[in-house]
């Protein structure tokens, strides 16, 4: 008898590895956590009994980590959380009897933990550590789910490899790609596997990653005020509608721990941002003289005037400004554009032709301040505004038709090389928003917003108009989303 139930479950394991090419997981609307998940195997003495055990599975529930799941004959989970093959199913209950104890699982950990949240047309990595439930060895990992049958957005970064052994640590492991290009429900990815726990049993376990596509609404200004714009599924700007303004015309805008600094002559327009856009404004003075940009480092916002000078204020945890005051910057000739890039202070010096680099202190005071040594261009042009994304800064520059510069960052925290970033007629820094993997330009001389791809290298390609539909509104300066 041993030596029969050895050949079945010989037989079993062939036809799980069959089935694993044609099995595959898919996605439904609900929410759901991390967790992995595995179904223990029923004794099977014989192919018949196999196919009673398998039919009787339907019933069965399975649950660990954070998820459950019913998994039925044909190989459907009850909570349309995933579909695996019959196959698969039998090879599952054709093991030895169900663990009283000894026998381990394998479980799913996802990173990054809880709802993967992802801008349309962005992409987020998502990686499944497999590790054993108790850091003994389990073998034959397969991941059973195909590239074919997963949600759409969804991708594996290169084709999951088989773990010949799981214990401990991170050596087993499968990274899928999040590029979501529609709107859409929130929904839930259901990650199945197989594998043999540490008594020989063959298992079937599942990772449940939810997953929501974040869609955006936009601000544009113009030199007719605000206005509220909805953004289609393909980026495009829609239904365009004026919204509340500052008692003055607004020059740039900034955004900054879920708050939005409108600025202009009349000061700095202070709103909180939240899902239904702007609320609860108030006007800030202080000591500025008509403020021009803004930019923050923890607790500290430094603010540059119409005189060329910079302030420095203090933040306040509701996103208040108070308590300016004019600050130090050697070597600048009439500051405008600013950017904080980790301790670095950059302000673009218009009428020197240069950029300045300042370290920050704790108490928020510039130090050891220096123009910025750079490879590409011969030096810059009349430097305008300062936009950061990630660890690449785009230069607007007044000369040369307005040509912005993209530059990037040394180990020390420096710039060290510029180049042709590949757009031009920025008015503001305003101007340049980048969402997800699209950068919006608002091209304030040709009366239109572009949208661009933004390469790996930080480029801006391919832009074409994303406002052919609100062809109606004055020439933009700046654009934001929320």
């Amino acid at each position: 008898m041993r030596k029969y139930l050895l050949a079945v479950l010989s037989v079993s394991l062939t036809a799980l590895a069959l089935s694993v090419s044609g099995c595959g997981g898919s996605s439904d609307d609900s929410g759901g956590s991390t967790g992995g998940v595995s179904m223990g195997a029923a004794k099977s003495p014989s192919a018949a009994s196999a196919a009673s055990a398998a039919a009787a599975s339907a019933s069965s529930v399975s649950s660990g980590g954070a998820g459950s799941s019913h998994t039925s004959a044909d190989g459907s989970n009850a909570d349309g959380t995933g579909a695996v093959s019959g196959a698969v199913n039998a090879a599952a209950v054709m093991g030895p009897a169900s663990s009283t104890g000894a026998a381990d699982t394998i479980v799913g950990t996802v990173s990054p933990a809880g709802t993967i949240e992802t801008d349309l047309r962005a992409t987020t990595h998502v990686t499944v550590t497999f590790t054993t439930s108790d850091g003994g060895t389990a073998t034959r990992l397969n991941v059973v789910t195909s590239a074919s049958s997963l949600p759409s957005g969804w991708t594996f970064a290169s084709t999951p490899t088989p773990c010949a052994q799981v214990s401990t640590g991170t050596s087993c492991t499968v990274t899928l790609n999040y590029e979501p290009t529609m709107q859409a429900t929130s929904a839930k990815l259901t990650l199945a596997y197989s594998y043999t726990n540490n008594v020989g049993q063959v298992e079937l376990g599942y990772v449940y990653i939810p997953y929501s596509p974040i869609s955006h609404n936009a601000y544009v200004l113009t030199t007719d005020g605000m206005y509220l714009c909805a953004v289609a599924s393909s980026g495009d700007l829609t239904s365009c509608s004026r919204a509340p303004t500052p008692p003055y015309e607004v020059g740039s805008a900034t955004m900054h721990n879920g708050h939005m600094y409108l600025i202009g002559d009349g000061g700095i327009y202070i709103c909180s941002l939240g899902a239904g856009g702007l609320s609860n404004c108030s006007q800030f003075t202080g000591s500025l003289t008509g403020p021009q940009s803004i930019a923050f480092s923890a607790s500290f916002a430094y603010v540059t005037n119409s005189t060329g000078s910079v302030s420095r204020c203090s933040v306040g945890s509701n996103g208040t400004l108070s308590n300016c005051s004019p600050m130090s910057i050697p070597g600048t000739d009439n500051a405008q554009g600013l950017a904080v890039y980790g301790s670095t202070l950059l302000v673009a010096s218009y009428s020197g032709n240069q950029i300045i680099e300042c370290t920050l202190d704790a108490s928020g005071n510039a130090t050891n301040c220096s123009p910025a040594e750079v490879t590409g261009i011969l030096q810059f042009n009349e430097p305008l505004d300062l936009v950061l994304e990630g660890s690449t800064l785009y230069v607007n520059q007044q000369q040369q038709v307005q040509i912005v510069l993209q530059c990037t960052f040394g180990s020390d925290g420096r710039l060290n090389a510029c180049s042709d970033a590949g757009v031009h007629n920025l008015y503001t820094s305003s101007g340049l928003t980048f969402i997800g993997n699209d950068a919006y330009v608002a091209s304030y001389y040709d009366n239109l917003i572009d949208r661009c791809t933004v390469s790996p290298t930080g480029k801006l390609l391919n832009c074409a108009s994303a406002t052919a539909a609100v062809k109606s509104l004055q020439p933009p300066i700046g654009i934001f989303f929320f």
